[in-house]
């Protein structure tokens, strides 16, 4: 029987609401154990994640940071090609 279902101050009432009090410490610790086992892979993955401004929650540093990668490869890509333009410039257009 549920201790609803028991009259009140009787002694099967207060010691069903001491075995629902004990469940409820237990599901409590199990929980807390949980909250701490989730906590240190929430710290382990955001180890993991770069310290970029990619992730940021500002719109604008988001922005920026996508342009600033962008112009940096943009830079790599075109700094050979560059080279290679000067290259067969400087060696008299002959190819």
């Amino acid at each position: 029987m549920s201790a609803e279902q028991l009259p009140q101050g009787t002694a099967q009432y207060i010691q069903s609401l001491e075995n629902r009090i004990l469940r409820l410490e237990e599901n409590l610790a199990a929980s807390q154990a949980a909250l701490q086992t989730v906590a240190s892979q929430v710290n382990e993955i955001r180890a993991l994640i770069p310290n970029s401004g990619i992730v940021s929650p500002s719109f604008l540093r988001r922005a920026f940071t996508i342009w600033g990668h962008y112009f940096v490869a943009q830079l790599l890509i075109a700094i050979p090609i560059y080279c290679i333009a000067v290259a067969l410039l400087l060696s008299g257009g002959d190819f």
